[in-house]
């Protein structure tokens, strides 16, 4: 009887197509994976950069990502950079639920931080948590606050709220008298957010800034007529 052997050649053959097909069935498997990270990764870097245009595509890409870009973007938080760390709260706060992990971290670093990132926080707590009395008690003490720009942007996060933020009315009706106009817009903007019919039921003695050496009335235009731009509070300026 012939005895059968089995050729070298063949042998390591068969051996580098198995390989070649182990390699070829990870990047199948992989591949996408580690595209969609390193696109997470190049994504957040274009957030940081000074190209406004490619900063907010790369938001909107993020955002439309979900879960999948959690990770990358709560390290936004830890940037040295004011801006960025706003912009990561700005992005993990319209992704929404899905970065429901990222609020420990949020937290853990409210009491370390400025009052304008306690204002960027509280909003993005309430629209990944759904907590709306902490986010408001976090507002309400912002707005009694030194902080001007801060306090402009609590009014801001108080009129996204709406009706449900009905509670913070008094002090939002106090800040129309602030010494600074953005904080005054931005309170009116958020009154009118909260109930369109507020001038109608304070009447036009409250609710209305005027000059001291002017002894006219200062008439307010409708609500949802007058505020057009955003006020976030930094060189973004997304919000």
């Amino acid at each position: 009887m012939k005895e059968s052997r089995i050729h070298p050649n063949w042998l390591v053959g068969s051996l580098a197509g198995t390989v070649t097909l182990v390699v070829l069935a990870s990047a199948c498997v992989l591949g996408p994976v580690c595209w969609k990270q390193w696109r997470i990764r190049w994504l957040v870097d274009r957030v940081k950069g000074s190209d406004d245009f490619a900063r907010y595509t790369a938001e909107h890409d993020l955002i439309a990502l979900g879960s999948d870009a959690v990770p990358q973007v709560i390290g936004l938080l830890d940037e040295q950079d004011p801006g960025h760390r706003h912009s990561g709260l700005y992005l993990l706060g319209r992704i929404g639920s899905p970065a429901r992990s990222a609020a420990k971290t949020i937290r853990s670093r409210m009491a370390k931080e400025d009052a304008l990132y306690r204002a960027y926080a509280a909003e993005t707590l309430w629209r990944i948590e759904g907590d709306l009395d902490s986010s408001l008690r976090v507002l309400g003490d912002i707005l009694s606050g030194d902080d001007w720009s801060a306090r402009a942007e609590a009014a801001r996060v108080v009129g996204a709220m709406g009706a449900a933020a009905n509670r913070l009315v008094p002090v939002l009706q106090e800040a129309l008298y602030d010494n600074d106009a953005e904080v005054a817009v931005a309170a009116y903007d958020a009154l009118c957010k909260i109930d369109t019919d507020f001038l109608a039921k304070t009447g036009s003695e409250k609710g209305v800034r005027r000059e001291k050496d002017d002894k006219s009335e200062e008439k307010r235009p409708p609500c949802g007529n007058w505020l057009k731009r955003s006020m976030r509070g930094d060189s973004t300026g997304r919000r």
